[in-house]
């Protein structure tokens, strides 16, 4: 991060996509290996990731896909994990590289829910079902932007070749960013999905 720091004032897209990979290595998510299982979780039957019923298969990769390092029974903790998962969206949803903004978005909303799951404000880990309970608790504003670059930065032009878990969570997000004209209300469908996926948005 102190890399990042010397290249601060640079904005083209080559420097982004140094200042995303510094962030997820900082946290020690530093190999392919990290990401390409969990991505896998994004194709898998939604009926075997330990939820109360059927879940969301994005529910599943973001119970992985977070930011959650250090004593979460405090809440500056809590923030700077939410302030890290910003900073990496910020930097990789610049970077023109569209697996960086999609990899990014999931870590944004995983480390946005687990710092509001009790089971993590406790000091505990999260089971996939924790998270589900905890999904009402997200600010939906929040939620509805995230899935508004995503989606656009994304989505909109996805190619054919694309990987399933891409398409998979570009189906997610198509469905939300289709629903409504705000953000919150592009939230509100995002969080009811992930709480139940047979949900249908207004």
């Amino acid at each position: 991060m102190n890399c990042v720091a010397k290249i601060a004032s640079d904005t083209s897209e080559n420097a982004y996509k140094l200042k995303c990979s510094a962030v997820f290595i900082s946290e020690g998510f530093n190999t392919p290996a990290s990401f390409t299982g969990i991505l896998d979780q994004l194709t898998s039957p939604t009926n075997s990731h330990g939820c109360v019923g059927d879940c969301s298969s994005t529910l599943a990769a973001m119970n992985i896909f977070k930011f959650s390092s250090g004593d979460n029974t405090q809440a500056a903790n809590r923030q700077k994990n939410n302030d890290t998962a910003a900073e990496a969206f910020s930097y990789c949803s610049s970077s023109g590289v569209k697996i960086y903004t999609q990899i990014s978005s999931l870590f944004k909303l995983g480390t946005m829910l687990a710092m509001v799951t009790p089971s993590v404000v406790a000091g505990g880990s999260s089971s996939t079902a924790d998270l589900q309970a905890a999904v009402s608790s997200l600010p939906s504003a929040d939620v509805g932007n995230v899935v508004i670059t995503a989606y656009q930065q994304t989505c909109t032009s996805l190619s054919s070749s694309a990987s399933d878990s891409m398409k998979q969570y570009c189906s997610e997000l198509g469905t939300a960013f289709s629903a409504g004209a705000t953000a919150t209300s592009i939230g509100d469908c995002l969080k009811g999905r992930l709480a139940d996926p047979s949900y249908v948005c207004p």
